[in-house]
């Protein structure tokens, strides 16, 4: 298991705090009543690719405090607030749906924090991604010419649909109970649209990986599995089996 470790600290300067209403007091004293965050974003098990930088680069990040306008981790440096008991949510996305949007994963966390006058040190603990991903592996048809162009598209209700090839693999979205996704393959048997093959994934849970693999066996016979991914062992869910002479559901 892999625990990602990201800081930014809050350096308490003279010039620049802000207070709880977001107004500068350019001339505010030092030793005013008023609090800065030391911010510590802690992730297990990040559910990223190598295209996925705003999970380890924290000054993209948003951090919200309080009632007080959510920004981004870079800008908490120039922040102060009042003394007191704040809840504070950090993300590495706005919210879930830009996320998603995104085609990205979502981490978010929250805690809540006495804040005292002063430095303050706060963990926030994001854990695993709060989405989940569909994985296209097309791999398998390489090496039988009778069929073209599969694609995979995935849809959701309430995210935006994805066509998945083997350019464009992975797509992200939403988790929880009632979050159905959809999946239909398309694809070309000798030269001739072949009978769209779908399915559903119920109840998607967040930080899962599920996975629709396209292969062939020995005879030839084509193989649509899909499986699903937490701790990087495949168990399998459902499995289709094309015929390789007809190119149709067997």
């Amino acid at each position: 298991m892999k625990k990602y470790l990201m800081t930014v600290v809050a350096v308490i300067a003279a010039a620049g705090f802000t207070s709880c209403s977001n107004e500068v007091d350019m001339f505010e004293p030092i030793n005013s009543d008023k609090a800065t965050i030391n911010l510590n974003i802690t992730n297990d098990n990040v559910m990223i690719t190598r295209a996925e930088s705003n999970v380890t680069n924290t000054s993209s990040w948003y951090i919200t405090v309080g009632t007080n306008d959510q920004i981004q981790v870079s800008d908490l440096s120039t922040k102060k607030y009042a003394a007191g008991e704040y809840n504070i949510t950090v993300s590495n996305y706005a919210t879930e749906a830009a996320a998603i949007s995104a085609n990205q994963a979502y981490y978010s966390g929250s805690i809540t924090k006495n804040l005292v006058k002063g430095s303050n040190s706060v963990t926030v603990s994001c854990g695993k991604a709060k989405n989940c991903r569909v994985k296209a592996d097309l791999a398998g048809l390489a090496d039988f010419s009778a069929i073209t162009d599969a694609r995979l598209t995935v849809s959701q209700t309430e995210a935006p649909n994805r066509v998945l090839n083997t350019t464009t693999t992975t797509g992200y979205f939403y988790a929880g109970t009632g979050k159905t996704i959809s999946y239909a393959l398309d694809y070309k048997y000798d030269g001739i649209d072949a009978t769209t093959l779908s399915g559903t994934i119920s109840n998607p849970v967040a930080a899962t990986e599920y996975q629709v693999k396209v292969v062939t066996n020995t005879n030839g016979t084509i193989t649509l599995t899909i499986t699903y991914d937490t701790e990087f062992t495949e168990n399998t869910v459902e499995t289709i089996t094309i015929d390789a002479a007809t190119g149709k559901r067997a």
